[in-house]
């Protein structure tokens, strides 16, 4: 039988010489209009259906969604890039809030992108956000075209965006602490035993 003395030596070797060699993000109940991309782990991507086959005219066409997002050692950062579209004779608007626990839950905890164009412009591509995160919480999104001109001059347009999330490891120097603190406590017990 493997005694307590000798498994608390393997896991401080452990600590010492392991580090994580990829983060785990979770992507989940997510809206039909996005999706996980398989090349990058830490990336959903939406395409709000309504607003990427460019809607024209006078009127209001608005696309929501959501998903849930979690993470191994916790999340630093979300970002919101790739974003693609704009507007003329007319408004096109993207906002995307990250909400405090899981879907249904409630609070604002940032809000990761916010941008209104018109007039030509094409709406920003990406915006950083240095945020820090443990556990689940939620990201939804509400896109909005407002057409001022009737057809074929009224025109908006959402192409889609991306959402990435870059979760924060623990770094080399507190793993190995961590193992040098258990060797330390072994090393003292056994002296103290003899």
């Amino acid at each position: 039988m493997i005694s307590l003395k000798r498994t608390l030596w393997v896991l401080a070797g452990l600590a010492v010489l392991t580090v994580p060699s990829q983060a785990v993000i979770t992507f989940s109940n997510y809206t039909s209009d996005f999706s996980v991309d398989p090349h990058a782990t830490n990336q959903i991507n939406a395409t709000p259906p309504s607003l990427s086959n460019f809607p024209k005219g006078i009127g209001t066409v608005t696309d929501m969604g959501s998903f849930d997002v979690s993470s191994t050692f916790g999340i630093n950062a979300l970002d919101v890039n790739e974003v693609d579209g704009f507007a003329f004779g007319g408004s096109v608007s993207l906002m995307v809030t990250l909400y405090n626990g899981p879907l249904g839950g409630s609070g604002v905890e940032a809000v990761l992108y916010n941008q209104t164009v018109t007039g030509g412009a094409l709406i920003p591509p990406f915006q950083n956000n240095n945020i820090s995160i443990t556990g689940t919480h939620f990201v939804t999104y509400v896109a909005t075209y407002v057409g001022t001109l009737p057809a074929p001059a009224g025109i908006g347009y959402l192409g889609g965006f991306a959402v990435d999330a870059y979760e924060a490891v623990p770094e080399p120097t507190a793993l190995a602490a961590l193992g040098i603190g258990i060797i330390g406590l072994l090393a003292r017990r056994r002296r103290s035993g003899k």
